[in-house]
């Protein structure tokens, strides 16, 4: 089963050349690499957030497995839901599906359920592949679709997922994605996405929460983020750490509505 690129030439280049200079000229040379346990990037256009993806993909190592968290913005099909077999394709190639850690996952968990129809036309985790491929072209991919529903569920994500990372340890990575405030100035945006950035230094994920219920988060991908923070803390993980901050504004100049955008590590 071969999900094709839905959205090179939209979100990313759709020429290979043009997409490895893009992805080289956006990566900071240099930088240490680090393990961690998880990281939270944007989905956003790499015209948009290209700063804050080179910002996390720049300084992690990218194991041979890693498990994407993103939103399901359509909200079709199961609350949980997971491509469990074949590949994805990117401009630069063909990324495996690990069947293995899909299988151990569905084993683990009440909740998730194997569903591609929700994966077709969902953007957030196809837009991460070719930064994954371009840094480690081996790497092998568990691509999950999480939407709200009850802590329970959360909970059971975060408690399959990190039985998987017991099993396969330092050869795997969480990475969830979430963009921040949309559609407010640049100043409100920082002012709130500044606040809440706090709650990714001490993987508060209650606190994460009661934000949410009182509306004082705009966070399209909050039940990735928390069940990416409870299964690292699970794994032994302490704290975050926030890499970089950046709007859509500081790339267009447009500032009367921007969308925000949080770059963090957790370890």
């Amino acid at each position: 089963m071969l999900r094709q690129a839905k959205f090179a030439g939209d979100f990313y280049p759709s020429d290979i050349f043009t997409l490895q200079d893009s992805i080289g000229n956006l990566l900071l040379k240099g930088a240490p690499r680090q393990r961690v346990k998880g990281a939270i990037v944007p989905h956003a256009g790499y015209l948009f957030a290209g700063k804050v993806y080179a910002a996390v993909y720049s300084r992690i190592e990218v194991p041979s497995k890693v498990v994407l968290l993103g939103p399901n913005h359509k909200g079709e099909g199961p609350l949980s839901s997971i491509w469990d077999k074949g590949a994805w394709e990117t401009p630069l190639g063909k990324v495996k599906v690990d069947e293995d850690i899909a299988d151990a996952l569905l084993s683990y968990s009440r909740f998730l359920e194997v569903d591609r129809r929700s994966h077709e036309e969902e953007y957030s985790l196809e837009v991460q592949l070719p930064f994954l491929q371009y840094i480690n072209p081996q790497v092998e991919i568990v691509p999950i679709l999480l939407s709200p529903s009850d802590y329970e569920v959360y909970q059971d994500m975060a408690d399959a997922l990190s039985n998987v990372g017991k099993e396969w340890g330092e050869n795997i990575l969480f990475l969830a994605t979430t963009d921040f405030t949309k559609y407010q100035s640049q100043e409100e945006a920082e002012q709130n996405d500044r606040l809440n950035l706090e709650i990714f230094a001490h993987l508060d994920d209650l606190l994460l929460l009661e934000r949410m219920g009182n509306n004082q988060i705009d966070m399209c991908g909050y039940v990735p983020v928390i069940v990416n923070i409870l299964a690292c803390k699970a794994l032994g993980a302490k704290r975050g750490e926030i890499l970089s901050y950046s709007t859509s504004g500081e790339a267009t100049g447009y500032y009367e509505e921007v969308v925000g955008y949080g770059g963090i590590v957790i370890k």
